[in-house]
């Protein structure tokens, strides 16, 4: 068809305006790209800066974090106190308590790296630290035995446990006080069984239920033998040396240390003033698995008669525990050679 002047004048004025248009909405849209891609650059700079700040708290949290591993004793109340009570929280200290029944689940806690204070005995710290373990003696702890004779076995003097079974642990204060008690019943070493029940709670039981003729038991699992009229026969409570010790692993956190001691402290005084008896209860049930029957009347033993407290943590050990322990490692051909356990014992504890 002809197109006049005219029609073509008209068809460039629309071309022109088209052209306009999009000229006139490209700039809009690359306006809005760019502010979409500034968005999603600081959204990422600001992730990142917060997991930093994450990770620094994260990582201040482990420098004030404490772990510190447990058993079902005596000697271990105080802490569970400060626990249940706040003392830790008051003195600003995170303290991670984590309880195992058997001394070689915290000998495995320790060379595994998992704990930084543990309740030990001077033989297993000595076995540790001769096989290349760092752990170092910070204090003396309250580790009284008691032995303990099933009322079925009939057993009322330690002679007759001659082909007896005892239950204990090797290796640990348990089995030197079996020798003790051996030697001063006039029997010999060897005229009695000793199977290893690592557990306090499986040998306690075991006694409980006749499977063992007797047990070495801490308190307060020894008082809950005797109120179920099973017999004791021998203490530790006022033998020397005292064996039991805290340990720990981790030399940078002396500080939390000290600060444990002294929440120790201020629990052990509360025990001792006899104002916690419920709390006591309360704990006796959830971490020493006592049974609702006796926890009230165990609380109020431990109050009014199995808890001394003569003085504050830590508590250097004597230089005759150290000997002791090397000289009945000794007797036992498990002392490695030119080991001397003369690092063994810290500053903190002297």
């Amino acid at each position: 068809m002809h197109q006049t002047a005219s029609d073509h004048r008209k068809k460039k004025s629309a071309t022109e305006g088209n052209i306009s248009e999009k000229n006139s909405v490209f700039p809009f849209a690359a306006k809005s790209r760019m502010c979409v891609w500034t968005v999603m650059l600081l959204l990422i700079i600001q992730a990142s800066c917060q997991k930093g700040e994450k990770g620094a708290v994260s990582d201040n949290a482990e420098l004030d974090t404490l772990r510190v591993a447990v058993m079902p004793t005596l000697g271990c109340l105080p802490l569970y106190i400060a626990e249940k009570e706040h003392i830790f929280d008051s003195l600003g200290i995170d303290v991670k308590l984590t309880t195992y029944q058997a001394q070689m689940d915290i000998d495995t806690a320790i060379t595994r790296g998992h704990t930084d204070v543990a309740y030990s005995d001077m033989i297993r710290a000595m076995l540790l630290q001769q096989a290349g373990t760092q752990v170092f003696v910070a204090s003396e702890a309250e580790a009284g035995l008691t032995l303990i004779t099933a009322r079925r076995g009939r057993v009322r003097n330690l002679h007759q446990l001659k082909e007896r079974m005892v239950a204990m642990a090797r290796h640990s204060i348990t089995d030197y006080w079996c020798d003790r008690m051996a030697d001063t019943a006039g029997l010999g070493r060897s005229e009695f069984f000793r199977p290893q029940i690592n557990s306090l709670k499986i040998r306690r039981d075991m006694l409980l239920a006749g499977t063992m003729d007797a047990a070495f038991l801490p308190e307060p699992q020894a008082t809950m033998a005797s109120l179920l009229r099973h017999r004791r026969n021998f203490s530790t409570s006022k033998l020397t040396p005292r064996l039991g010790v805290w340990v720990t692993t981790d030399s940078t956190k002396s500080d939390l240390i000290s600060r444990l001691w002294k929440a120790y402290n201020i629990a052990a005084e509360r025990i001792t003033a006899n104002n916690n008896e419920s709390d006591i209860a309360s704990l006796l049930r959830t971490h020493y698995s006592i049974p609702d029957s006796l926890a009230d009347t165990i609380s109020n033993i431990v109050t009014t008669k199995l808890f001394h407290f003569p003085e504050p943590m830590p508590i250097k050990p004597s230089e005759d525990a150290v000997k002791t322990a090397l000289k009945w490692l000794d007797s036992r051909s498990l002392r490695t050679k030119g080991y001397k356990a003369d690092t063994l014992v810290i500053h903190s504890a002297q």
